[in-house]
């Protein structure tokens, strides 16, 4: 079985955030509260045009000294030029850090013993996935220690798929809302931090109803739809876009934003191939209130 269709790269490179500004600053552009970095290590967090819609998706990492920002490599050099043209005067900069790395691992049924600290800065259990696995960031010179328990990049995959984690391709940027992507349900968004941009938008949906489209997780006996490919209702009409895809066991798996209203009946891709519908490892309240 092939790995999805799309030919870009979607492995994380990492830039580090510097200068004494680096936390207000990144307060000011991202979803997520930079304030709790310390405590939890690692976070998701989006970047969103003024419009709300979602331009990249990022894990950070704490460190020390300067903020880790990991994103797909397609999209980092893209992301530091468009990003620092709202630095004005604030003491801030972004430069990549190809030392460091955040990787997957298979942590097995007990969890995989790591080291506190150095060279493993930070860790976190990715829900829903068989055997178990872990995103861990370290040092790239300890990648070798990791032997057989590193997973390849189709594995890492899948098992974000089944924890129902999204991601951006050059196709799907800046098409999605945070809450189509269900950051509100993985914790990735702050509501009751200051402003940032898009957050008038996001404010206004989680506060004066429902979002009308979610992130679903599908399975088809077909190979990987490409992202931003379509799912059609019965009708043939426009009922949803591919987020991400990976295969799976007897096909592919994949994450689709489809619209609510319009689940119910037969959902497929492009092809004809029958979209079913599979389980997340979280609750989404639109589908508990329908």
């Amino acid at each position: 079985m092939s790995e999805p269709s799309n030919p870009i790269s979607d492995a994380p490179v990492c830039l580090a955030a510097t200068g004494a500004d680096r936390i207000d600053f990144l307060q000011g552009q991202l979803t997520q509260d930079l304030g709790r970095l310390p405590a939890d290590r690692i976070l998701t967090a989006a970047w969103c045009n003024p419009k709300g819609r979602v331009i990249a998706l990022l894990t950070l990492v704490h460190g020390r000294d300067r903020v880790l920002l990991f994103l797909p490599a397609w999209q980092a050099d893209d992301f530091t030029a468009r990003l620092l043209r709202y630095r004005l005067r604030a003491d801030v900069d972004l430069e990549p850090e190809p030392e460091t790395r955040l990787v997957a691992v298979d942590s097995g049924p007990g969890g995989m013993q790591l080291p506190e600290g150095e060279p493993v800065l930070a860790r976190r259990l990715l829900p829903g996935t068989e055997p178990r696995v872990m995103e861990i960031c370290t040092a790239a010179d300890h990648l070798e220690g990791l032997g057989d328990t590193l997973l390849p990049a189709d594995d890492w995959r899948r098992a974000a798929i089944r924890a129902g984690r999204p991601a951006l391709y050059p196709e799907t940027a800046e098409s999605f809302t945070p809450h189509m992507l269900n950051l509100d349900l993985l914790d990735a968004i702050s509501f009751r931090k200051g402003c940032y941009t898009g957050q008038e938008v996001v404010a206004r949906t989680e506060n004066l109803g429902r979002p009308s489209r979610r992130m679903l997780r599908f399975g088809a006996a077909a190979e990987p739809p490409a992202p931003g490919s379509r799912l059609l209702d019965e009708a043939g009409g426009a009922a949803g876009t591919v987020v991400r895809a990976a295969s799976g066991d007897g096909g592919s798996e994949f994450l689709a934003v489809v619209s609510i209203k319009q689940l119910g009946g037969e959902l497929r891709l492009e092809d004809g191939t029958p979209a079913d519908p599979g389980s997340l490892p979280y609750s989404v309240p639109e589908l508990e209130a329908g």
